[in-house]
């Protein structure tokens, strides 16, 4: 079992470079696929039957396979967290699990995410964390919690500079990501979090009145949505996090 910190690093490492290959090997398979299928949709939308009723039109395009799409979702989902994950690595052992065991438990992640920290925590990990204690509701510890959480959401919506938003879902995650890092800016750098009582009356006022973020979203729809789900999860974590 891998133990020490190094140790550790440079597995996740290993690990990340894995995916990368992975990732860039299955771009490489479908951008030969879109080079291949142009000249097919050329044909076919330019084809005209001949004089005699004779012919047919080129061959359907072939899309990419659905199992495509679920593998470049998968290593896109694993290399964001290896990312993070390395970075809380720097830390130490302790940090790094207590880090994975704090992603375990929020729950609101993808499904090959989630796989991947069940996975890291049985590789590096013993035993699986104990969950967290629930604690008092005290303001400095509810924004310290909301700070960190801030810091994990910034390392997420700055994977998507790192690797290609191809695919209109990778569009619509990368949309949904910022806006769960606006509501946990809009719950910083407020008084909201401060009691139970002041968060449960602001809840629906921050749902209804989303931020426009200074780079639009790709579908202002999606943005929206996400935003009001976000606002009701966060409010819904922290009441079930910290007691009065």
């Amino acid at each position: 079992m891998v133990q020490s910190p190094f140790e550790i690093s440079r597995e996740l490492l290993r690990q990340r470079g894995q995916r990368q290959k992975l990732l860039e090997r299955l771009d490489e398979k479908n951008l030969a696929r879109v080079k291949r299928n142009a000249p097919l949709k050329k044909q076919r939308r330019y084809y005209s039957p001949k004089a005699n009723g004779r012919g047919r039109p080129a061959k359907k395009p072939k899309p990419p396979s659905q199992e495509d799409a679920a593998r470049r979702a998968q290593y896109v989902a694993e290399i964001v967290l290896l990312d993070e994950a390395i970075a809380a690595a720097k830390k130490g052992r302790d940090a790094i699990l207590h880090w994975l065991a704090m992603e375990q438990e929020l729950g609101n992640d993808s499904a090959p995410r989630q796989r991947k920290i069940a996975r890291l925590l049985t590789q590096f990990g013993d035993r699986k964390p104990s969950p967290p204690l629930l604690t008092v509701w005290v303001p400095d510890m509810v924004y310290a919690y909301l700070f960190a959480l801030r810091s994990r959401q910034q390392a997420r919506v700055q994977a998507f500079e790192r690797l290609p938003v191809i695919t209109l879902g990778e569009q619509d995650d990368e949309d949904r990501e910022r806006a769960k890092l606006a509501v946990l800016e809009r719950f910083c750098t407020s008084r909201h979090a401060e009691s139970r009582e002041r968060l449960a009356s602001a809840a629906p006022i921050i749902c209804a009145d989303h931020d426009i973020p200074a780079e639009p979203p790709h579908d202002a729809t999606v943005y929206r949505k996400a935003w009001q789900e976000a606002v009701e999860e966060m409010a819904a974590h922290l009441t079930n996090r910290f007691v009065s």
